[in-house]
């Protein structure tokens, strides 16, 4: 079990936060990061449930949880599922919210029957980032969908070759994540991005940038939100998001990104 989990500073904007029942819902979206494993997933038992995240609270009862567990999959925002006679649940925006988690003990509950389950909810990008007000869903980052996330879900990554795809590959040296995880990240990428050569090579300025300052590659927001806002990552760890003062400034003359329209034709509707 993790010492952290992240949380996503959108979540207080997230549709999905604001249009639960109940505090006690909300309460619970917030903190259920904190008791499921390395892929976001957990027993789809109340008793379970509250012996991770309530084990001290006399009030709580299995009906609130169950309700506020009905709530969340109707929502779109977790998928419940039964495998071997057991049933289990998973965050849809797990991975676009928490990162990278391969450093944590493996796993002891089995995936979705359906491994090409998607996320629930279209990035804003990111997130997304996964209820989202700007984006996805779990605002936990975590928790929560921004907004514009919720809208539909993501295709599975194409097969074929894709000039973001192959950016991100060579400037990070690392691999996409198996399953449904790194499909979901290689989507976001080819759909925020395109196949604008002039914005791939954004992409690749922005990823130098933020590498050398030590953030996160397996992280992918933070590469959309500064292609999207046009500018390369500052010179401050924290991305300016936690600190205070003016957010960092992006060196060197602005970036101009064109080429959006240029959607890959797998994604045209």
């Amino acid at each position: 079990m993790p010492k952290y989990r992240k949380f996503y500073t959108k979540t207080v904007e997230s549709l999905d936060i604001n249009d639960m029942p109940d505090d006690f819902t909300r309460l619970l979206w917030v903190m259920l990061p904190l008791g499921l494993c390395a892929e976001g997933r957990g027993v789809d038992n109340p008793s379970w449930v509250k012996a991770k995240i309530f084990p001290l609270r006399l009030d709580v009862t299995f009906e609130m949880i169950e309700d506020a567990l009905t709530w969340f999959s109707e929502r779109g925002m977790i998928c419940r599922y039964e495998v071997g006679g057991r049933c289990f649940f998973c965050i849809l925006s797990w991975h676009r919210y928490q990162g990278n988690t391969e450093r944590e003990s493996e796993t002891n509950y089995p995936p979705p029957p359906d491994e090409s389950v998607p996320d629930s909810r279209q990035t804003p990008d990111k997130l997304p980032t996964d209820s989202r007000s700007q984006g996805d869903a779990h605002a936990q980052g975590e928790g929560d969908v921004p907004a514009q996330e919720q809208r539909s879900p993501h295709p599975p990554a194409p097969d074929g070759p894709y000039p973001v795809l192959e950016a991100y590959v060579e400037e990070t040296g690392l691999k996409f994540p198996k399953g449904r995880a790194g499909k979901t990240m290689c989507a976001e990428l080819v759909e925020a991005i395109g196949a604008a050569p002039e914005a791939v090579q954004t992409v690749r300025t922005i990823l130098r940038g933020g590498i050398r300052l030590g953030w996160n590659p397996r992280n992918i927001s933070w590469v959309i939100d500064h292609f999207k806002d046009g500018r390369v990552p500052g010179e401050r760890r924290d991305n300016g998001r936690n600190a205070t003062g003016p957010p960092a400034q992006a060196t060197g003359p602005p970036i101009v990104i064109t080429g959006l329209d240029e959607t890959p034709e797998w994604l045209r509707g």
